[in-house]
């Protein structure tokens, strides 16, 4: 699809663009989730008729290309390299995270299959412009970007689930800690799961305030420590 006209059809002047269509699937998806993007319905937000559709977009999998990099560049273009890799590499980190917690189904299709529109493109070669300086191998700075995104895809689609959790429930994190108590005291006294029982008694993670952000920074620590340069290593 990057590598074709604008539109693929002769014909009048086009009365809509590529990025009008990622932006309507988008806020479709956002409203509905992503089962609801479908080329009727496109075409009834962009008030043109499902066949024009066609002019554009060849399929239902480039509209979710499409979506995937206009979220990639609705932050903007990545800032010119700091030099600091890991600086540079926990902002992607963190902007990957923002971006999937903003449009949950952004989890599964980035992750489906490679993007390689210009803003999905710009933030891949940021990412390996930081990790150009830790002394790897192209093909090991491309599992490394792999495994940090791995763990940032999977941290959100766990952060996600649990809010949806307590959301069915018509709980807050306090409200379910309460009516879990009496079940946490039963087990405490079985005696059988004592290293659980020093997590709920004793750890300070699960009480915390900003609990997901504590455990989402030290795990994002945790594995750029790994990637630290051989020779500091």
């Amino acid at each position: 699809m990057w590598a074709r006209a604008e539109r693929a059809i002769k014909g009048p002047a086009p009365s809509t663009s590529r990025r009008q269509i990622a932006a309507a699937a988008v806020a479709l998806a956002d409203a509905e989730g992503l089962e609801a993007v479908s080329m009727r319905k496109m075409a009834t937000a962009l008030e043109v008729g499902t066949a024009s559709l066609y002019g554009y977009v060849g399929s239902k999998d480039e509209i979710y290309d499409l979506m995937v990099d206009w979220v990639e560049g609705e932050d903007g273009p990545p800032p010119p390299p700091s030099g600091d890799w890991r600086s540079d590499l926990t902002a992607l980190a963190h902007r990957i995270r923002g971006s999937i917690l903003r449009h949950p189904w952004m989890a599964g299709v980035a992750a489906g299959r490679p993007n390689f529109g210009p803003n999905s493109l710009a933030w891949v070669e940021y990412g390996l412009t930081a990790l150009d300086d830790l002394e790897l191998t192209i093909d090991e700075m491309l599992v490394a970007s792999e495994i940090l995104q791995a763990f940032v895809r999977g941290f959100a689609i766990r952060e996600l689930a649990e809010q949806q959790a307590l959301q069915r429930a018509g709980l807050d994190d306090q409200e379910w800690g309460r009516v879990l108590g009496p079940y946490m005291d039963s087990i405490e006294k079985s005696g059988r799961y004592p290293r659980f029982i020093r997590v709920v008694r004793e750890a300070h993670v699960p009480h915390a305030a900003d609990r997901q952000e504590v455990i989402f920074t030290t795990g994002l620590d945790y594995i750029l420590d790994s990637l630290s340069p051989r020779a500091s290593r």
